[in-house]
């Protein structure tokens, strides 16, 4: 199987965030809030934090239906930093943390590498 390099992006236009109680806020890419890593070896991510906005998680693995996941990223600041992550499992969904009950505009991109 020939799995393409995958790039998803809010830079030009930022993510609109909106924070629970709990102050999280799973990322919705196009196609939803569980990307599919099944075939690719790295995901490279960078998230602009804000005064709102100070750190991601990343959790990898089965992650639809019955969930087997794990974070594999925990409380990662949002430093405009390029991180970059084994994948570990056929699925991810990135968690934004930031100030409970509050909306903020994030750039941030995710680089999926076969």
């Amino acid at each position: 199987m020939q799995t393409n390099t995958k790039f998803m992006q809010f830079v030009d236009t930022p993510y609109t965030v909106k924070y629970t109680a709990a102050g999280e806020a799973y990322v919705n890419f196009p196609g939803g809030y569980i990307v599919s890593i099944d075939g690719y070896s790295k995901v490279c991510i960078e998230v602009l934090g804000t005064t709102i906005t100070k750190s991601f998680s990343l959790n990898m693995g089965k992650i639809s239906g019955s969930t087997l996941a794990d974070a594999v990223a925990l409380n990662q600041a949002a430093d405009a930093h390029i991180h970059t992550y084994p994948v570990i499992g056929p699925e991810a969904a990135l968690l934004l943390k930031g100030t409970p009950n509050t909306t903020d505009k994030v750039q941030l991109w995710v680089y999926l590498i076969p």
